[in-house]
């Protein structure tokens, strides 16, 4: 398992932190009615004795002051001054509080700023943005040296990135590198507790990013290459079709199967293709073409070919080396020059054992160099925050060593938060049930039973069925719908409609559950968030847990960043893996993984003992271990229907499926393999306006959760404000009260990929919050989800400071039914 944790503590958060200014704006709002309620009785009284003031009247209603010898003219006849002078009481309380607002309100944002400025006046903290926002870093470290002058509008926009920053390293844990590190642990059940020890810092690795270690390989010589048929690309007699998953709603996933091209090749072209195994160079094709045909032909031949995509004939920087091992294996097979894979490896150990004052002077080296030996830009989508894609990718172990799970943190990942994970699972495993039943009976009545359909021809007629397929994919659907609303309206008959919690009773949740077939097998990837005042609570079992998100795709453990790390300190790890992956399939299955590389970052994924099936990127394994589509065909019998290959034996079990999707509206060989969910609570997508935290036990289900309009929120009290972020503070005291919001949540919008912390007592954060606001359409809405654990139950401390953290681990489910 790992842990990972917020690289800084909550306590940084201390001095953007102002209670005192919630009190002063809750007596604003206070002194805000009891005026309008003056306002209301004054009204009243010029009604009751029939005293129109058409001049006078709009000022109440707008809370002045009404002084002056026109407002006395208007009101001579009141009999009785009471109403008029508790009014203007009323009105310039309202005045005075709103005054010592502002100023209290401006007092904490410069105090805020001042803040920021002194904790990123840490040479660390600044690497934040070094690594993740490296086209701001050149003007941030020139304004640091003036940051203490007056506030200006620079000032303002730099200390809005740096309150971006600091809400983010000190609340979530998914960020990389020093201020998202993580710690290699097991779990040991007969130990007791959750223990750790204490490195005397963290140990930083850089590597190069998959993309720019790609744009390096790009000088080989073109004799030195080795093409490699495009992996969807299927012959037919001389007819040769060209698939590809294409992105259709500018998200990573899914991908949609479509028909790029249909070629008819000559004898020529037909013969370089089946010669192009990827193994062989372009020297040794020539050879071989130059025994039989015209030399002069074969360049133009393979030119066509790499045009039409039929064929790769570009270096390639394997998906799941890591660089600049990876690197280094690829100039060695190419018998490139080794000088500038030795230069960028003594940089990048370099840059990672740095002291952060010349980090970014070694960083410019490997920028330059990068540059000068590529032509290519340093960064790709500059300058967006959190969103840099830079050259440079570095992660780091944390200085919490030798983590050990006992057996109480243990039971509760692997027992108590079973029926969680087969919850989450639910509708994945319905979809691919109900589908695999579908497909079955597709290919039946389109081929006939037992016959051997090469994977090329399914997908041809999978395209032209692809609205027919789709209807009934609706109906799958609508039984998908059906079972998570089942689960849904269970949990929610046990609320009355205002509890901000409800305890469920475990037998309740395992009883919907038991209604629904137990299988497919399932390999699910939580992120398991533990509570507790302190950790030695553990021990007693006083905590509990909440799952952050629950993968379920392939194991990330052995396919993601974290695997270099893991191969280093986990030794064992690929064998345990792989015994996991082996409980929950048949006798007869045969494990693939898949290659599907990441462009962005490192794409690391280990050596599996098992073939590779190739989708987008090359395999790092030899070609006698990877699988080409083509080599696969589908066959229906009986009541089952296989994925097949005769280059393995037995049925085929894909590691995750080709496009990403967990739906053969997608992708037909989404059933071939594990059920998939990309989600984090039970009711993250039920579209309600509240949720309470529903918990069972020890285990919180869902968090509490609001969905507000954007337009909805505003603060319209008739008074002019000096400062906009005063009067959007008032703005939140009333949100806040309106929806019963704790003071510590989480904002998600739909422009923005991350969630961002806010805490209702920081003006600064507060601030960040109405630009995100601000950003939205009117008409959406964003989440609020209270933070949980909250500050009060964050069990890490490191060095006296407290630290959100959590539990990542590989489970393997294997249904007795399935």
């Amino acid at each position: 398992m790992l842990l990972r944790h917020a690289g800084y503590p909550v306590e940084n958060l201390d001095g953007v932190r102002f209670a005192e200014l919630l009190t002063r704006y809750d007596e604003l709002i206070a002194a805000w009615r009891a005026a309008t309620a003056k306002a209301l009785d004054l009204k009243e009284s010029l009604r009751k004795h029939g005293i129109r003031a058409p001049t006078v009247s709009p000022g109440i209603g707008m809370l002045k002051p009404l002084n002056g010898p026109e407002v006395e003219s208007a009101l001579s006849g009141l009999p009785d001054g009471s109403d008029l002078a508790e009014y203007r009481r009323a009105v310039d309380r309202l005045d005075a509080l709103l005054t010592a607002c502002e100023k209290a309100h401006a007092e904490a944002m410069s105090a805020s700023r001042s803040h920021l400025v002194r904790l990123f006046e840490d040479p660390w903290r600044q690497q934040t943005l070094l690594l993740s926002n490296t086209s701001v870093y050149a003007d941030f470290q020139s304004w640091l040296p003036k940051a203490h002058r007056p506030h200006d509008a620079h000032a303002r926009k730099m200390t809005d990135l740096l309150a971006m920053y600091l809400q983010r390293i000190t609340t979530k844990n998914e960020t990389n590198s020093h201020f998202g590190p993580f710690s290699i642990g097991r779990a040991l059940p007969s130990a007791t507790g959750l223990l750790w020890s204490l490195g005397e810092g963290v140990e930083r690795t850089a590597f190069l990013s998959h993309w720019a270690s790609s744009a390096l390989a790009q000088g080989f010589e073109a004799d030195c290459l080795r093409p490699r048929p495009c992996p969807m690309s299927f012959h037919d007699g001389n007819r040769v079709l060209l698939f590809a998953y294409e992105q259709r709603t500018g998200l990573p996933y899914p991908w949609h199967l479509g028909l790029t091209e249909a070629y008819h090749l000559d004898d020529e072209h037909l013969s370089l293709l089946a010669l192009a195994d990827g193994a062989r160079t372009v020297a040794e094709l020539r050879s071989i073409w130059t025994a039989s045909r015209p030399a002069a032909r074969f360049d133009y031949v393979l030119d066509r070919l790499a045009a039409k995509g039929l064929l790769h004939l570009g270096p390639e920087m394997p998906v799941g080396a890591t660089s600049p091992m990876g690197l280094r294996e690829l100039f060695v097979q190419h018998g490139a020059d080794l000088a500038p894979v030795d230069r960028l490896d003594d940089l990048l150990v370099e840059f990672a054992g740095a002291e952060p004052d010349t980090r970014a002077d070694i960083l410019d080296e490997i920028n330059e160099f990068f540059q000068r030996t590529t032509g290519e830009a340093t960064v790709r989508d500059g300058g967006r925050h959190y969103a840099d894609r830079a050259v440079l990718y570095e992660d780091a172990v944390s200085q919490v060593r030798d983590v050990l799970v006992g057996k109480e943190v243990h039971d509760f990942v692997t027992a108590e938060l079973s029926d969680v994970y087969d919850a989450l699972l639910l509708g994945s495993r319905v979809r691919m049930a109900r589908e695999r039943v579908l497909l079955r009976e597709w290919l039946h009545s389109t081929f006939g039973d037992s016959v051997e359909v090469p994977l090329g021809r399914v997908y041809e007629q999978f395209i032209a069925d692809r609205d027919e397929i789709g209807d009934l994919c609706d109906d799958v659907d609508n039984e998908v719908k059906a079972a998570q609303e089942h689960l849904v309206d269970e949990l929610l008959s046990h609320w009355d409609g205002e509890s901000p919690e409800v305890d469920v009773a475990p037998e309740i949740l395992h009883g919907v559950l038991s209604r629904y077939p137990p299988g497919p097998a399932a390999v699910c990837n939580p992120d398991v968030m533990l509570g507790a005042p302190d950790a030695s609570c553990f021990a007693t079992g006083d905590f509990f847990g909440v799952i952050g998100d629950a993968h379920a795709v392939r194991d990330l453990l052995t396919h993601g960043p974290f695997t270099p790390f893991l191969a280093d300190h986990a030794p064992g790890l690929v064998d345990e893996i792989m015994t996991g992956y082996r409980s929950i399939i048949d006798d007869d299955e045969v494990l693939v993984d898949i290659v599907r590389g990441h462009t962005s970052k490192i794409s690391v994924q280990a050596r599996l003992p098992l073939p590779d099936l190739e989708i987008v990127g090359r395999s790092m394994k030899e070609r006698a271990d990877v699988l080409h589509p083509r080599d696969l065909y589908l066959v229906a019998h009986g009541n089952q229907v296989d994925l097949r290959s005769n280059t393995v034996p037995g049925r085929i079990r894909l590691l995750a499926s080709l496009s990403g999707a967990g739906t053969i509206r997608h992708d037909p060989l989404a059933i071939f393999s594990f059920p998939r969910t990309l989600g984090g609570g039970l009711l993250e997508d039920l579209d309600r306006a509240h949720l309470p935290r529903f918990r069972s036990g020890r285990v919180v289900l869902n968090r509490r959760r609001w969905r507000i309009r954007c337009d909805s929120v505003g603060a319209h009290l008739p008074r002019k404000w000096e400062s906009g972020d005063a009067k959007l503070f008032l703005a939140s005291r009333l949100l806040t009260e309106q929806h019963g919001l704790p003071q510590h949540v989480f904002a998600k919008f739909a422009h923005e990929p991350k969630p961002i912390y806010v805490d209702w007592s920081s003006p600064i954060l507060v601030r960040q919050f109405f630009r995100q606001l601000r950003a939205a359409a009117p008409h959406d809405s964003f989440t609020l989800s209270e933070m949980l654990p909250g500050p009060e139950q964050l069990w890490l401390r490191i060095n006296e400071s407290h630290h959100t953290a959590e539990i990542r681990c590989a489970v393997f489910s294997r249904p007795p039914q399935s």
